[in-house]
């Protein structure tokens, strides 16, 4: 009678992985091997997309020809842009949703060390993908401080306004220093 409801070998469900302090840390390993895929920091946020963007190479008859001649449409430009765009903030969202489960969590789970650890490291993790959305997504503040990216603090499927690009920095420096004071002891 039972035998459908087995859960896959390969997916654990989130009431199960974030028994113990371990679960967290396989949930952690997960957003790194999102940044680690080739939409983001495996290529295009690293020697792809954004060297191209600023000129580091001198390409010739290559996959990222039309980007050097800010050509975001042709030979799926469109498509990539969009695919970074959506794994940032996926990659967001899985960040806030481990920060959530860390705090419905008695603070009798993790060791003290543990914890700051970990949630520094995902502040940090967070506000980097923002600081890359904001360079790729938003005019530069000098230019113009205008509304142009969503920031989420907190897992949800409901849509936030775009914040200027200023609020958004100092939401970043506000993670950056709770990080820093977590983790100052590693």
């Amino acid at each position: 009678k039972d035998w459908l409801d087995l859960e896959p070998k390969s997916e654990v469900s989130a009431d199960v992985l974030f028994e113990t302090p371990e679960g967290f840390s396989i949930a952690l390993n997960g957003i790194y091997t999102s940044l680690s895929s080739t939409t983001l920091y495996g290529a295009e946020l690293t020697h792809g997309f954004v060297d191209v963007l600023g000129r580091c190479y001198d390409l010739k008859n290559t996959q990222y020809d039309p980007l050097k001649n800010y050509d975001y449409v042709s030979n799926g430009m469109e498509q990539r842009i969009n695919s970074i765009w959506a794994l940032a903030y996926s990659t967001i969202a899985n960040c806030n949703g481990l920060l959530e489960e860390m705090n419905k969590k008695d603070a009798t789970l993790f060791k003290p060390h543990e914890r700051a650890r970990l949630e520094g490291e995902v502040l940090s993790l967070r506000a980097m993908l923002y600081f890359d959305l904001l360079r790729l997504y938003a005019p530069a503040p000098a230019v113009q401080d205008a509304a142009a990216i969503p920031y989420y603090t907190e897992l949800t499927h409901v849509p936030r306004p775009e914040k200027r690009t200023s609020e958004i920095l100092q939401l970043l420096i506000a993670d950056l220093t709770r990080s820093k004071a977590l983790q100052k002891e590693f």
